[in-house]
């Protein structure tokens, strides 16, 4: 009884705070309350709060879509995340390679395509090119650049350190046959979503690790 009772205070509870929302007239109700009429007459019929759920997926998904493709910082993003749901290299027991699939899918890691954005010139080309196959110093790349016959400098993307860049060769050596083949045909989304993510993985990491070697003791 006294759970029931506690309950029903949270139900009513909920209903009047419910109710002045709608007296307030705030934006978030009035998109509650198309989303029901809208959802009632497209599926008329499911229940009112199933169609409205349904409704509310497909709605989300679908400005998921649609962000996605109008936001040039995700491009690595939308080339391995087909379809909306959860992605199997979350099951991975390691919880530092599942990070370090998770930054590199999102636009969150050390790179320089990425660090670059954050800067105070982060239209400058020369703050996002390859630590290892271009100048580190700036100002020379400034000058490459002003240069007529300057061809685009090699940027610091996904792409290039994992498929590209001489500096990963040794690590790309010890990947086994079928992931080198997939890398090669750029299939990231289909290796990260399969028994090759642990594998994957890894080389993320030893990679991170050669971008940051570790400080030798004195």
């Amino acid at each position: 009884r006294a759970s029931q009772a506690v309950v029903g205070n949270v139900n009513t509870l909920l209903h009047h705070t419910f109710q002045e929302q709608k007296q307030l007239n705030l934006t978030w109700y009035d998109v509650w309350s198309t989303i029901i009429k809208t959802s009632t007459v497209a599926k008329p019929h499911l229940p009112h709060t199933l169609a409205a759920r349904e409704h509310i997926h497909e709605t989300f998904v679908n400005h998921w879509k649609k962000d996605l493709h109008n936001q040039p910082k995700m491009s690595f993003y939308t080339a391995v995340k087909a379809e909306f749901g959860e992605e199997l290299y979350l099951q991975l027991p390691c919880r530092v390679k599942r990070a370090n699939i998770a930054k590199l899918r999102s636009s969150s890691h050390d790179l320089r395509i990425e660090k670059g954005r954050y800067t105070g010139d982060r239209y400058n080309t020369a703050l996002k090119t390859c630590r290892f196959c271009c100048s580190s110093d700036t100002d020379v790349m400034r000058f490459f650049e002003e240069l007529p016959f300057f061809e685009t400098p090699i940027l610091e993307t996904e792409d290039h350190v994992i498929n590209e860049c001489p500096s990963y060769n040794s690590l790309r050596s010890n990947l086994s046959d079928n992931l080198k083949s997939l890398i090669m045909l750029k299939e990231y989304g289909a290796i990260m979503n399969s028994f090759h993510a642990t594998e994957f993985g890894k080389y993320l990491t030893e990679s991170f690790h050669l971008r940051h070697p570790p400080e030798k003791k004195s």
